[in-house]
């Protein structure tokens, strides 16, 4: 974007910064719920003064910056930050067992009347569920040399457990369709061309899709928040009468998984009728125990 617009500006001013400036790309990792009103009372409180800006985020953080500067840099590793060629690895790792252990968390845990996510891990079948999710993820990561894996899925348990936070589960559950497919159907593709079992994968996109149909399992009705929710809704109506196939063939989300993969779509299917006839709980330990 900067290059496209300094183009636009003057050629001297392009080629001085095709010579002169590099654009390392960075991730940050930290958890950082939507600040409520309590939240803002609470830190009102405290200050004494009234912040309609502040956030509350949890002690982890992580910082990981592409070594590829022009000039010489400040030395961010002193203050705990991880220097790399290869963001992209740790980026894989955030998405896949973070960001995709949070979308399970968020859909089923909401569904079966957990409002925050502490609330989800502090049930076994869900504890038991995260861990297989993140040995099934781990089974296709690349990850850097000197990373510690399991030490990280420890801490991931440990940071979604802290009661302080009050992560909401629906805020998590919103905009699924662009985030399902970086956390999810990345691992998806790989477990499916290994012809790894992916039945804990499958659970989750039934969770989704039931997730869709707006209703709790204890009655409460709530509005779906997605930029294509309109098209997802339309999708989950023709269940009734047609099954999933609709909208596990949207391709904007699941490309031509339908046509690739008819085996798992009836995974899913499955899944999805454990779901309505069985309940959350009593899924997740059928799925966990195979």
């Amino acid at each position: 974007a900067v290059m496209g617009l300094a183009g636009c500006i003057s050629d001297e001013l392009l080629q001085w910064i095709e010579r002169n400036v590099t654009f390392p790309c960075s991730m940050v990792d930290r958890i950082v719920p939507a600040t409520t009103k309590d939240k803002l009372i609470e830190i009102q409180d405290v200050l004494g003064v009234a912040d309609q800006g502040a956030i509350c985020c949890e002690p982890f953080s992580q910082w990981v910056i592409e070594n590829n500067f022009a000039q010489p840099l400040p030395n961010y590793a002193s203050v705990g930050a991880i220097l790399t060629d290869d963001v992209s690895l740790y980026e894989k790792i955030k998405l896949r067992l973070l960001n995709g252990s949070h979308s399970l968390i968020a859909y089923l845990g909401y569904l079966c009347g957990c409002n925050y996510v502490h609330e989800v891990v502090a049930k076994p079948l869900f504890l038991q569920l995260i861990k297989q999710y993140f040995a099934m993820c781990s089974s296709v990561l690349n990850v850097p040399l000197s990373f510690d894996l399991e030490t990280y899925q420890t801490l991931l348990i440990s940071r979604f457990m802290n009661p302080s936070l009050k992560h909401q589960t629906f805020q998590i559950a919103m905009d699924g369709s662009q985030e399902i497919p970086p956390r999810w159907l990345e691992t998806l593709d790989i477990l499916l061309s290994d012809g790894k079992d992916a039945t804990i994968m499958a659970l989750l996109i039934a969770g989704w899709i039931k997730y869709l149909q707006g209703v709790r399992y204890d009655g409460e009705q709530y509005n779906i928040v997605d930029p294509i929710q309109d098209n997802l809704l339309r999708l989950v109506e023709q269940i009734n009468t047609g099954g999933l196939q609709a909208i596990l063939s949207c391709n904007a989300i699941f490309g031509d998984l339908v046509e690739r993969s008819p085996k798992f779509v009836q995974q899913v299917s499955e899944q999805f009728v454990n779901l309505n006839s069985l309940g959350v709980e009593a899924t997740i330990a059928l799925a966990t125990s195979q």
